[in-house]
């Protein structure tokens, strides 16, 4: 993608989250169980990141991306979904902020209406790091999708997600 667009793309969100309190809306599904299309989320800019982190970024494809970050190369965070197989790459400038909070307004949200903090234990953090990596290792080495989607890996990232947020929703793939 033309670097023009990621960068515009990354001031205009740069304008809307500070008209807006740092305060954002999400869309799509690649975060879920733990946060779901509808919530609110509240976001810190930081002058550094760490692996665990869930970041909100602008890819190298101008998108907008709320995702956990699996690793930390040179000046780039490569990044997943909890909910996703494979993996985006942003570059440091273009992570406008960590996630501090998590305001459930989802229809898919438990009957609780309270704030979540998105941070793990450091040992749960690493665990879903490490599963996330060997989902994104699959998805390299053209795994079919469907079985990575399907498989232990994820299953164990959304029975960890659920202990911070418990909610009504299946529990099926």
């Amino acid at each position: 993608m033309d670097r023009t667009n990621v960068n515009l793309i990354r001031a205009l969100a740069e304008i809307k989250l500070k008209h807006d309190q740092n305060k954002m809306d999400v869309q799509g599904v690649s975060m879920e169980p733990l946060i779901y299309e509808g919530d609110v989320l509240y976001i810190e800019k930081r002058a550094s990141y760490d692996i665990g982190d869930i970041v909100v970024i602008v890819d190298s494809a101008a998108r907008l991306l709320v995702h956990r970050v699996i690793y930390i190369k040179d000046d780039k965070l490569i990044t997943k979904g909890d909910n996703a197989i494979g993996s985006e790459e942003a570059e440091f400038s273009n992570c406008l902020g960590i996630i501090t909070k998590i305001f459930p307004l989802s229809s898919k949200s438990s009957s609780s209406k309270k704030e979540i903090d998105p941070d793990f234990s450091p040992f749960i953090t690493h665990i879903i790091v490490w599963l996330s990596r060997r989902m994104n290792n699959k998805f390299k080495a053209e795994v079919p999708g469907e079985k990575i989607f399907n498989g232990w890996e994820r299953k164990i990232i959304k029975f960890l997600l659920r202990l911070k947020r418990p909610c009504s929703v299946s529990l099926s793939p």
